[in-house]
C-alpha cells in the first residue's frame, strides 16, 4: 500500500488524526481544514446546534436562505454555490421536504467534554501536514494556531481571509496550496 493523504474537515479531521495515529503507515500525509487539536467553544455550541436540527424545508431555495442565514462567512460567491452547498447539506426525504444528509441524533454524541487531542495531533508528527483555517473561524482558533505551528513548524499553514467555519476548499489561496502540497 503506497498509503493515502487524509482531508478532514470539522470532525473529520479528528477522525484523520486517529487514524494517522493508530495506523501510522497508512497515510502519506494529513491535510486538516480548520480542525485541530482544540476546538474553539463557540464554535462546537455552533456546531452542535446547527446538526441537532432538522429544519425539514420546502425546497433547496429555502435550504439557500437558511444556510445563508445560519452559517459563517464563506466563500460562496454566486447563487448556484449556494445551491450546490444546500444540496450538499440537504435533500429530498419521502415527504417532500429537505432535510439535513445525515443523522441529527449524532449532535447528542457531540455533547460530552472534547478529550484531549494534542495527543493525536502528536500521532501526526511523522506526516506532511497542510493546515488550513478560516481567518473568522470559531472552530480552529488562533491561539490554537500558534500551537500548533510552534510543535510542528515544518507544517504548511494557510489562513483564509474573511472566511469563516470552514474553507470550502475551492478558494484559489486554498487549491494553490493543496496542489503545492500534494505535488
Amino acid at each position: 500500500m503506497h498509503g493515502a493523504i487524509a482531508v478532514g474537515t470539522s470532525f473529520g479531521g479528528l477522525l484523520a488524526m486517529g487514524l494517522a495515529a493508530a495506523r501510522p503507515a497508512l497515510l502519506r500525509g494529513v491535510v486538516l481544514n480548520d480542525i485541530g487539536p482544540e476546538i474553539g467553544d463557540g464554535g462546537a455550541a455552533f456546531v452542535r446546534r446547527f446538526v441537532a436540527v432538522d429544519p425539514a424545508l420546502p425546497d433547496v431555495e429555502a435550504c439557500v436562505q437558511y444556510l445563508r442565514a445560519n452559517l459563517p462567512p464563506l466563500s460562496l460567491e454566486t447563487e448556484e454555490d449556494w445551491r450546490a452547498m444546500a444540496r450538499l447539506t440537504y435533500g429530498p426525504a419521502a415527504d417532500g421536504r429537505w432535510r439535513p444528509l445525515w443523522d441529527t441524533r449524532i449532535a447528542t454524541l457531540l455533547g460530552g467534554p472534547v478529550p484531549d487531542l494534542w495527543t493525536l495531533f502528536g500521532g501526526i508528527a511523522h506526516l506532511p501536514l497542510l493546515v488550513l483555517r478560516g481567518a473568522e473561524s470559531d472552530i480552529l482558533l488562533a491561539g490554537t494556531m500558534e500551537r500548533m505551528r510552534a510543535m510542528r513548524p515544518d507544517m504548511r499553514a494557510v489562513e483564509v481571509p474573511g472566511i469563516g467555519h470552514a474553507p470550502t476548499l475551492a478558494e484559489p489561496i486554498v487549491l494553490a496550496a493543496m496542489q503545492a502540497f500534494l505535488a
